[in-house]
Protein backbone atom coordinates (compact mmCIF):
# COMPACT_ATOMS: atom_id res chain seq x y z
CA UNK A 1 0.00 0.00 0.00
CA UNK A 2 1.29 3.45 -0.89
CA UNK A 3 1.99 5.79 2.03
CA UNK A 4 0.26 9.15 2.46
CA UNK A 5 3.24 11.18 1.23
CA UNK A 6 3.28 9.32 -2.09
CA UNK A 7 -0.47 9.81 -2.45
CA UNK A 8 -0.07 13.53 -1.83
CA UNK A 9 2.71 13.67 -4.43
CA UNK A 10 0.55 11.88 -7.01
CA UNK A 11 -2.29 14.30 -6.33
CA UNK A 12 0.03 17.30 -6.76
CA UNK A 13 1.39 15.91 -10.02
CA UNK A 14 -2.14 15.37 -11.34
CA UNK A 15 -3.21 18.91 -10.41
CA UNK A 16 -0.04 20.33 -11.99
CA UNK A 17 -0.73 18.50 -15.24
CA UNK A 18 -4.28 19.84 -15.26
CA UNK A 19 -2.90 23.35 -14.76
CA UNK A 20 -0.46 22.75 -17.61
CA UNK A 21 -3.33 21.66 -19.84
CA UNK A 22 -5.26 24.81 -18.96
CA UNK A 23 -2.22 26.90 -19.88
CA UNK A 24 -1.96 25.22 -23.28
CA UNK A 25 -5.69 25.74 -23.82
CA UNK A 26 -5.25 29.45 -23.12
CA UNK A 27 -2.34 29.52 -25.57
CA UNK A 28 -4.44 27.77 -28.22
CA UNK A 29 -7.32 30.22 -27.79
CA UNK A 30 -5.52 33.48 -27.04
CA UNK A 31 -1.84 33.13 -27.83
CA UNK A 32 -0.20 34.95 -30.69
CA UNK A 33 2.66 33.56 -32.71
CA UNK A 34 5.23 35.68 -30.88
CA UNK A 35 3.21 36.81 -27.87
CA UNK A 36 4.09 36.54 -24.18
CA UNK A 37 1.75 33.60 -23.69
CA UNK A 38 3.81 31.54 -26.11
CA UNK A 39 6.97 32.43 -24.19
CA UNK A 40 5.25 31.33 -21.00
CA UNK A 41 4.18 28.00 -22.47
CA UNK A 42 7.71 27.42 -23.71
CA UNK A 43 9.09 28.08 -20.25
CA UNK A 44 6.62 25.75 -18.55
CA UNK A 45 7.15 22.98 -21.11
CA UNK A 46 10.94 23.10 -21.09
CA UNK A 47 11.08 23.57 -17.33
CA UNK A 48 8.84 20.56 -16.76
CA UNK A 49 10.87 18.45 -19.19
CA UNK A 50 14.25 19.23 -17.64
CA UNK A 51 12.88 19.23 -14.10
CA UNK A 52 11.30 15.79 -14.45
CA UNK A 53 14.31 14.37 -16.28
CA UNK A 54 16.80 15.59 -13.68
CA UNK A 55 14.59 14.75 -10.69
CA UNK A 56 14.46 11.00 -11.29
CA UNK A 57 18.20 10.22 -10.93
CA UNK A 58 19.42 13.35 -9.09
CA UNK A 59 16.60 14.24 -6.72
CA UNK A 60 13.61 16.61 -6.77
CA UNK A 61 15.52 19.70 -5.54
CA UNK A 62 18.11 19.33 -8.31
CA UNK A 63 15.30 18.91 -10.83
CA UNK A 64 13.31 21.87 -9.52
CA UNK A 65 16.24 24.31 -9.45
CA UNK A 66 17.76 23.31 -12.79
CA UNK A 67 14.36 22.89 -14.47
CA UNK A 68 13.32 26.40 -13.46
CA UNK A 69 16.60 27.88 -14.73
CA UNK A 70 16.43 25.98 -18.02
CA UNK A 71 12.77 26.83 -18.56
CA UNK A 72 13.28 30.58 -18.13
CA UNK A 73 16.43 30.86 -20.24
CA UNK A 74 15.37 28.56 -23.06
CA UNK A 75 11.96 30.22 -23.37
CA UNK A 76 13.64 33.62 -23.60
CA UNK A 77 16.20 32.48 -26.18
CA UNK A 78 13.75 30.62 -28.43
CA UNK A 79 11.25 33.46 -28.29
CA UNK A 80 13.94 35.87 -29.43
CA UNK A 81 14.94 33.51 -32.23
CA UNK A 82 11.34 33.12 -33.41
CA UNK A 83 11.08 36.90 -33.77
CA UNK A 84 14.33 36.90 -35.76
CA UNK A 85 15.85 39.43 -33.41
CA UNK A 86 19.44 40.72 -33.58
CA UNK A 87 22.33 38.40 -32.82
CA UNK A 88 23.11 38.34 -29.13
CA UNK A 89 26.50 39.26 -27.74
CA UNK A 90 28.89 37.93 -25.15
CA UNK A 91 27.11 39.45 -22.14
CA UNK A 92 23.80 37.91 -23.15
CA UNK A 93 25.40 34.48 -23.60
CA UNK A 94 27.14 34.80 -20.24
CA UNK A 95 23.89 35.78 -18.51
CA UNK A 96 21.99 32.79 -19.92
CA UNK A 97 24.85 30.44 -19.00
CA UNK A 98 25.13 31.90 -15.51
CA UNK A 99 21.41 31.47 -14.80
CA UNK A 100 21.55 27.80 -15.79
CA UNK A 101 24.81 27.42 -13.87
CA UNK A 102 23.15 28.85 -10.75
CA UNK A 103 20.32 26.36 -11.13
CA UNK A 104 22.83 23.52 -11.29
CA UNK A 105 24.73 24.96 -8.33
CA UNK A 106 21.67 25.18 -6.08
CA UNK A 107 20.49 21.68 -6.95
CA UNK A 108 23.93 20.11 -6.65
CA UNK A 109 24.64 21.90 -3.36
CA UNK A 110 21.48 20.43 -1.82
CA UNK A 111 21.93 16.97 -3.33
CA UNK A 112 25.67 16.51 -2.71
CA UNK A 113 27.33 19.34 -0.76
CA UNK A 114 27.91 23.08 -0.88
CA UNK A 115 31.52 22.85 -2.20
CA UNK A 116 30.32 20.40 -4.84
CA UNK A 117 27.51 22.73 -5.88
CA UNK A 118 29.70 25.83 -6.13
CA UNK A 119 32.35 24.01 -8.18
CA UNK A 120 29.73 22.41 -10.41
CA UNK A 121 27.96 25.72 -11.01
CA UNK A 122 31.16 27.60 -11.88
CA UNK A 123 32.39 24.88 -14.24
CA UNK A 124 28.96 24.62 -15.85
CA UNK A 125 28.75 28.37 -16.47
CA UNK A 126 32.24 28.53 -17.94
CA UNK A 127 31.63 25.51 -20.18
CA UNK A 128 28.38 26.90 -21.54
CA UNK A 129 29.97 30.26 -22.32
CA UNK A 130 32.73 28.50 -24.26
CA UNK A 131 30.12 26.41 -26.12
CA UNK A 132 28.22 29.58 -27.06
CA UNK A 133 31.40 31.11 -28.45
CA UNK A 134 31.84 28.06 -30.71
CA UNK A 135 28.28 28.38 -32.00
CA UNK A 136 26.74 25.56 -29.94
CA UNK A 137 23.74 27.46 -28.67
CA UNK A 138 20.14 26.19 -28.27
CA UNK A 139 18.93 28.32 -31.18
CA UNK A 140 21.76 27.35 -33.56
CA UNK A 141 19.48 25.32 -35.85
CA UNK A 142 16.13 26.90 -35.09
CA UNK A 143 14.02 26.08 -38.13
CA UNK A 144 10.91 24.04 -39.01
CA UNK A 145 11.41 20.27 -39.10
CA UNK A 146 9.66 17.68 -41.25
CA UNK A 147 9.94 14.93 -38.61
CA UNK A 148 11.20 14.50 -35.04
CA UNK A 149 14.96 14.10 -35.32
CA UNK A 150 18.32 15.24 -34.01
CA UNK A 151 20.77 17.05 -36.24
CA UNK A 152 24.47 16.26 -36.17
CA UNK A 153 25.17 19.43 -34.21
CA UNK A 154 22.52 18.57 -31.62
CA UNK A 155 23.77 14.99 -31.30
CA UNK A 156 27.32 16.23 -30.91
CA UNK A 157 26.12 18.71 -28.29
CA UNK A 158 24.37 15.97 -26.28
CA UNK A 159 27.46 13.74 -26.39
CA UNK A 160 29.68 16.69 -25.55
CA UNK A 161 27.54 17.59 -22.53
CA UNK A 162 27.57 13.98 -21.37
CA UNK A 163 31.37 13.84 -21.37
CA UNK A 164 32.14 17.25 -19.91
CA UNK A 165 29.47 17.13 -17.23
CA UNK A 166 30.78 13.72 -16.21
CA UNK A 167 34.23 15.30 -15.87
CA UNK A 168 32.70 18.24 -14.01
CA UNK A 169 30.92 15.91 -11.58
CA UNK A 170 34.15 13.99 -11.01
CA UNK A 171 36.20 17.14 -10.37
CA UNK A 172 33.47 18.61 -8.15
CA UNK A 173 33.50 15.44 -6.02
CA UNK A 174 37.26 15.73 -5.60
CA UNK A 175 36.97 19.40 -4.60
CA UNK A 176 34.25 18.45 -2.11
CA UNK A 177 36.58 15.76 -0.68
CA UNK A 178 34.35 12.89 -1.73
CA UNK A 179 36.82 10.86 -3.83
CA UNK A 180 35.22 7.52 -3.00
CA UNK A 181 32.10 8.46 -4.98
CA UNK A 182 33.71 10.69 -7.61
CA UNK A 183 33.52 8.31 -10.58
CA UNK A 184 29.98 7.14 -9.79
CA UNK A 185 28.70 10.68 -9.27
CA UNK A 186 30.41 11.92 -12.43
CA UNK A 187 28.90 9.17 -14.55
CA UNK A 188 25.44 9.64 -13.05
CA UNK A 189 25.47 13.40 -13.56
CA UNK A 190 26.96 13.24 -17.06
CA UNK A 191 24.62 10.55 -18.35
CA UNK A 192 21.58 12.25 -16.84
CA UNK A 193 22.31 15.64 -18.40
CA UNK A 194 23.26 14.10 -21.75
CA UNK A 195 20.17 11.89 -22.01
CA UNK A 196 17.79 14.66 -20.94
CA UNK A 197 19.41 17.00 -23.48
CA UNK A 198 18.85 14.44 -26.25
CA UNK A 199 15.20 14.02 -25.22
CA UNK A 200 14.80 17.78 -25.19
CA UNK A 201 16.03 18.05 -28.78
CA UNK A 202 13.59 15.36 -29.90
CA UNK A 203 10.67 17.09 -28.17
CA UNK A 204 11.78 20.43 -29.57
CA UNK A 205 12.00 19.06 -33.11
CA UNK A 206 8.49 17.64 -32.73
CA UNK A 207 7.26 21.07 -31.70
CA UNK A 208 9.03 22.67 -34.64
CA UNK A 209 7.56 20.05 -36.97
CA UNK A 210 4.03 20.89 -35.82
CA UNK A 211 4.67 24.64 -36.02
CA UNK A 212 6.15 24.22 -39.48
CA UNK A 213 3.04 22.34 -40.56
CA UNK A 214 0.93 25.22 -39.27
CA UNK A 215 2.99 27.73 -41.23
CA UNK A 216 2.71 25.71 -44.44
CA UNK A 217 -1.04 25.36 -43.94
CA UNK A 218 -1.35 29.13 -43.72
CA UNK A 219 0.35 29.31 -47.13
CA UNK A 220 -2.23 26.91 -48.57
CA UNK A 221 -0.13 23.75 -48.83
CA UNK A 222 -1.91 21.77 -46.10
CA UNK A 223 -5.56 21.21 -45.32
CA UNK A 224 -5.36 20.51 -41.60
CA UNK A 225 -3.94 22.61 -38.80
CA UNK A 226 -2.30 20.44 -36.11
CA UNK A 227 -1.78 23.21 -33.55
CA UNK A 228 0.69 22.24 -30.79
CA UNK A 229 -1.44 23.95 -28.17
CA UNK A 230 -4.32 21.59 -28.95
CA UNK A 231 -2.08 18.53 -28.85
CA UNK A 232 -0.61 19.45 -25.46
CA UNK A 233 -4.05 20.49 -24.18
CA UNK A 234 -5.30 16.98 -24.90
CA UNK A 235 -2.28 15.20 -23.41
CA UNK A 236 -1.88 17.07 -20.12
CA UNK A 237 -5.40 16.58 -18.65
CA UNK A 238 -5.30 12.90 -19.64
CA UNK A 239 -2.10 12.42 -17.65
CA UNK A 240 -3.46 14.50 -14.80
CA UNK A 241 -6.69 12.49 -14.71
CA UNK A 242 -4.72 9.23 -14.65
CA UNK A 243 -2.66 10.47 -11.72
CA UNK A 244 -5.77 11.56 -9.83
CA UNK A 245 -7.50 8.23 -10.49
CA UNK A 246 -4.44 6.39 -9.18
CA UNK A 247 -4.48 8.57 -6.09
CA UNK A 248 -8.24 8.05 -5.56
CA UNK A 249 -7.99 4.27 -5.95
CA UNK A 250 -5.17 4.10 -3.43
CA UNK A 251 -7.15 6.24 -0.99
CA UNK A 252 -10.13 3.90 -1.34
CA UNK A 253 -7.92 0.91 -0.62
CA UNK A 254 -6.49 2.67 2.43
CA UNK A 255 -9.97 3.51 3.73
CA UNK A 256 -11.07 -0.09 3.19
CA UNK A 257 -8.10 -1.42 5.15
CA UNK A 258 -8.81 1.09 7.91
CA UNK A 259 -12.47 0.06 8.21
CA UNK A 260 -11.53 -3.61 8.31
CA UNK A 261 -8.96 -2.91 11.02
CA UNK A 262 -11.54 -1.08 13.14
CA UNK A 263 -13.95 -4.03 12.92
Amino acid sequence: MIDKHTLALISIVGSSLDMLGALYLAYDLLGGEHGPLRTLTRGVTYGALFGAGYSLPLGPVFGLASGLAHGVTLAWEFSGASRRGPKRGFLYDTAMSAIRGCGFAVGAAYTFSVPFGITFGVFSTFGQVVAYRFGMRPTAEYKPATRPRMTRLQLFGAVNRTFWYAVTGYVSSLVARQPEHAIAVGLRVGLTIGVVTAIFWLVHSFHRMVCGSCARQENGSLRSRPDPGRIYTAISPILGGAARRQCTSQMKVAMLHLSIARK
